[in-house]
């Protein structure tokens, strides 16, 4: 097999195009194959839980109904954050293989400058388009984590403020009511 050194530039730029084209096949089977078994692991484990809960909420008092209500509201927000997750995952894996192919396509077009001046014109260019692409992808993944965590909060906020909040108001006033009683 040739040393990279003895390659042509056709043939070492063809050389990275097949590592890299190897490396997104990679990457995207890889991909597929655990979100697909982490989803479906994930998921089933979810439903299991769910089911032992259920059955096991028959037999509790008003705490249990509690505590099943406050697991399943923990349920609904790491279902939701996990899916999310996955999602993030795939586009940032998008933005990484086609960050890839742009260098790929760079290098390309550097063989078709004419002079210094142009190849360094296409490298600044290329150089701010980049910069831009990753402030822009940044900014975009720092939404979209943050909606994120805004969702998966919901669950758990809804159920404290519509559950336990009355109930621990409840607690205090009847303690409150107790402390403030007139001697007789």
């Amino acid at each position: 097999m040739p040393t990279f050194k003895s390659l042509s530039a056709s043939q070492a730029m063809k050389t990275i195009e097949e590592m890299v084209e190897f490396s997104r096949h990679s990457l995207d089977s890889t991909l597929q194959a655990s979100t697909r078994a982490a989803s479906t692991s994930y998921h089933n484990a979810v439903a299991n839980t769910e089911e032992k809960i259920d059955a096991a909420s028959a037999k509790r008092d008003e705490m249990a109904s509690l505590n099943k209500n406050a697991l399943k509201a923990a349920m609904q927000s790491s279902t939701i954050l996990f899916d999310g997750m996955q999602e993030l995952t795939r586009g940032w894996v998008g933005a990484v293989q086609e960050s890839a192919q742009q260098a790929v396509d760079h290098g390309k077009a550097l063989r078709g400058a004419k002079s210094v001046a142009e190849l360094t014109r296409m490298n600044q260019d290329y150089a701010k388009n980049k910069m831009g692409k990753v402030v822009n992808d940044s900014a975009r993944l720092a939404e979209q984590s943050l909606t994120l965590a805004e969702q998966a909060a919901k669950p758990l906020t809804l159920h404290i403020s519509e559950t336990m909040i009355p109930q621990v108001n409840e607690q205090l006033s009847a303690i409150l009511a107790e402390m403030t009683k007139q001697p007789h």
